[in-house]
């Protein structure tokens, strides 16, 4: 599972930036606990898991960092291009005061939650739909639309009665985009071209995430489209 806080990637650039900013430091077990407890909080609190969109920026006007028995600092929540102020707060059933910077804590006696967690706010900007710049025409599924970035995943929901043959729908999708792109560059690239795609066959399920490149929003009325033509889904949310 995806974690937010914690990134082992970036881990040493972020505790950097926490220095420097607000001469604040933190070790990694501590964010690594921390992110894992904080990721199941947001989880159960929000009932969304964790995607693209969501993630944690160490940018703030004031961390607020109060040690005691229930310690606590501040820290924005970024949801698809918005921040959200959240108070990161812990406490130990211990009785012990762990503090931010300590490499030795005991993961099980200590506990991590979202305080003030504006859930309606977060749900909101998650849920909400954009206008569509392509025609879909009728559609034998459910479509939502929550952004449209070079950077895309497409989430296509099976059918309960469906008969299609699931793992040779990605070699058809695989084939569609190949199309697609073909047929842009023998019209001198008219409608651009998807640069990279992958997708995953998972349980009820497709993920594609796709590069559209120079793609124009042609591909998405065709893609969607074909996708209709297969009836094979009853839904597709692009983010």
């Amino acid at each position: 599972m995806a974690l937010f806080f914690y990134d082992p990637s970036i881990f040493e650039s972020n505790q950097k930036r926490y220095k420097e900013l607000y001469n604040f430091d933190i070790s990694e077990p501590f964010m690594k606990c921390a992110g894992s407890q904080l990721t199941q909080d947001f989880i159960r609190k929000t009932g969304r898991k964790l995607n693209k969109k969501v993630s944690f920026s160490v940018t703030i006007a004031d961390i607020e960092y109060r040690k005691g028995e229930i310690s606590s600092f501040m820290q924005n929540l970024w949801v698809d291009h918005n921040w959200i102020p959240v108070k990161i707060s812990w406490k130990s059933k211990s009785g012990r005061i762990y503090t931010p910077d300590e490499c030795e804590l005991d993961c099980n006696d200590i506990e991590f939650w979202l305080e003030n967690l504006d859930v309606p706010l977060i749900l909101g900007i998650l849920d909400k739909q954009i206008p569509l710049p392509f025609e879909t025409g009728d559609l034998d599924f459910k479509l939502k639309v929550s952004s449209l970035n070079v950077h895309c995943l497409i989430i296509l929901k099976f059918k309960d009665d469906h008969s299609c043959n699931e793992s040779g729908l990605i070699e058809e999708i695989d084939k569609f985009i190949d199309s697609f792109n073909s047929r842009s560059e023998n019209n001198n690239w008219e409608n651009g071209a998807i640069h990279n795609w992958r997708g995953v066959l998972k349980s009820k399920k497709i993920e594609y995430e796709i590069d559209l490149g120079s793609a124009t929003p042609v591909f998405f009325e065709q893609f969607l489209r074909f996708i209709s033509k297969l009836s094979c889904f009853k839904s597709v949310d692009i983010m």
